[in-house]
């Protein structure tokens, strides 16, 4: 869906003076790298929560995440020295 849509459906929902529109917030989402998934993670959860318990769950969730990708970075760096 693209973001023209997204604002299209918000402005409609707005119109129908719904109650509800008040905590609308549009987070576009758009990562090209890695870390721009990173980044988008800690964007959506600071808008679903911008508490500072929310902040770090999401830090530890992207870590972990990071983590895990650590045995594939090795590899791909072994990979490029061959």
């Amino acid at each position: 869906m693209s973001l023209s849509d997204v604002e299209k459906a918000v402005t409609d929902l707005v119109a129908t003076g719904s109650s509800e529109t008040e905590s609308i917030q549009v987070v576009s989402l758009q990562p090209e790298r890695l870390a721009n998934v990173w980044a988008n993670m800690a964007r959506v959860a600071a808008a679903l929560d911008n508490s500072a318990k929310s902040k770090t769950s999401a830090a530890a969730v992207i870590e972990r995440l990071k983590e895990r990708l650590q045995p594939i970075e090795a590899a791909e760096a072994r990979l490029k020295v061959a």
